[in-house]
């Protein structure tokens, strides 16, 4: 008898028919190709038809299944060529960014090992080692300060190379706020060294100093510290995130400046003589250093350091041109990382070189003590050996310098810099309002050339 299922149509030789039966979509002006992919979006319009092809389906050979599996690959190689003959102006730049990246890397590797042998031709005697110059620095001290103002002119060469170019090969949007961003972070001067050994010395090194412990310092305000920033976040989504860009950069840095005040306020001691006045218990929690430390840097100061930051990351996202998202992020975020480092660099030649700042015991300060108990007098006129062998007396004129007065070159830019667009807002709908600043925007980096 025959089986119950004879009649059914052989299921492998139906789609083995239907796959014989069709053909990639044609165009009368195009040569089309077919496109292996996983999703039509991958597909390049007018020139492939998509076709989802399985590399285990039954109806191919083995040798025919292998060849549909590298397709994707290729496909998505084409795809990329696509995009990037497209927008060749800004592969370019983001080549030459990677090119500075590796000569910054190199320098960098080559000035340390320089001063690491200066370091060590001069360690060859005890004498040489100790010996001060004129400067009052070591020479191991002196070979780390050259390496790196040298360190500076490269990075400053290779910024203003990068800046220049951008305005070639970026729209004109793009390229002026990847400019400003990168600013932003340079004029507000990182000294986070002197101020964590300010706010750590011992009684022996700043007698008259807030003698905070690590624990206290690291641990217990850097936990409050994230849930304070997580605040700012909400804060910047709540009020910010809908406002005008300009608008947002320039409230939130200038609550980032004020809030500046509060290091000034405890490297002044001025919590001790004035805010110890105040009714209780604001008297209670302000006066003591680690009561206003805890209020200001530790939650106030990282909730603006937040606020001042969202700006830019939404800033950039919606700067990006679509097809290249990734390579221009890169761009935007790897520049304003540049001025970052370079922050870095400019505030420890600051504090070397115009506000110098003692954190170690002189090679003299024993010697400098015994003449004193000789009878030379109650102190040397050298030191002051009640106050400690640390000298701070110029921290308070670095702070102004630093976290005041250059960052408010950063706002005369925002009106130059930056489109006048809502935060929530891109770039192309922005131009499509006209309310775009400049010749160019984001937009234009898919007809750029």
């Amino acid at each position: 008898s025959k089986p119950k299922y004879a009649n059914v149509p052989d299921r492998q030789a139906l789609m083995a028919k239907d796959s014989s039966q069709r053909t990639p979509k044609s165009s009368p002006t195009t040569t089309v190709h077919e496109c292996f992919v996983p999703f039509p979006a991958m597909c390049v319009a007018g020139q492939y038809s998509y076709s989802s092809i399985s590399s285990t389906s039954p109806s191919r050979g083995d040798g025919e299944a292998r060849s549909a599996a590298s397709l994707p690959l290729t496909s998505t190689f084409l795809v990329l060529k696509e995009k990037a003959q497209q927008n060749r102006p800004i592969v370019l730049y983001a080549a030459l960014m990677g090119l500075t990246s590796i000569s910054m890397a190199l320098s960098t590797i080559h000035f340390s090992s320089g001063s690491a042998a200066d370091d060590d031709n001069g360690s060859t005697s005890s004498s040489a080692n100790t010996e001060v110059n004129s400067s009052g620095r070591t020479a191991s001290e002196q070979a780390i300060l050259n390496g790196r103002l040298q360190l500076l002119m490269v990075a400053s060469t290779a910024m203003v190379l990068l800046s220049i170019t951008g305005f070639f090969c970026l729209p004109k949007t793009i390229a002026a706020a990847n400019l400003f961003m990168s600013l932003k972070e340079l004029l507000y001067v990182r000294i986070g060294g002197p101020m964590d050994y300010f706010y750590t010395a011992t009684p022996e090194c700043l007698a008259n100093g807030p003698h905070f412990s690590y624990t206290y310092y690291q641990s217990f305000t850097s936990i409050v510290g994230y849930i304070a920033g997580a605040v700012g976040v909400s804060i910047f989504y709540k009020f910010f995130s809908k406002q005008s860009i300009r608008k947002t950069f320039f409230i939130t840095a200038v609550i980032k400046i004020l809030a500046s005040v509060i290091d000034l306020i405890i490297v002044n001691r001025w919590n001790i003589s004035y805010l110890s006045h105040l009714p209780f218990p604001l008297n209670y929690v302000f006066s003591s250093d680690k009561g206003i430390y805890f209020f200001g840097d530790a939650i106030i100061y990282q909730a603006v350091q937040m606020l001042d930051f969202m700006p830019m990351v939404l800033l950039t996202s919606k700067l990006c041109p679509k097809g290249l998202e990734c390579t221009t992020y890169a761009i935007l975020a790897g520049f304003t990382n540049f001025g970052a480092v370079l922050s870095n660099t400019a505030g420890s030649l600051l504090i070397a070189f115009v506000f110098p700042i003692r954190t170690s015991k002189p090679n003299d300060w024993d010697e400098s003590i015994k003449q004193s108990a000789g009878g030379n007098g109650a102190s040397s006129p050298k030191y002051d050996f009640a106050a400690g062998y640390c000298d701070f007396n110029n921290l308070p004129y670095l702070l102004a310098l630093a976290h005041f007065a250059l960052p408010f070159i950063s706002l005369l830019l925002i009106p130059v810099m930056l489109p006048n667009q809502r935060m929530d807002q891109s770039a192309s709908e922005a131009e499509a309002e006209g309310n775009a600043v400049g010749e160019g925007s984001a937009t234009d980096a898919n007809t750029a050339m």
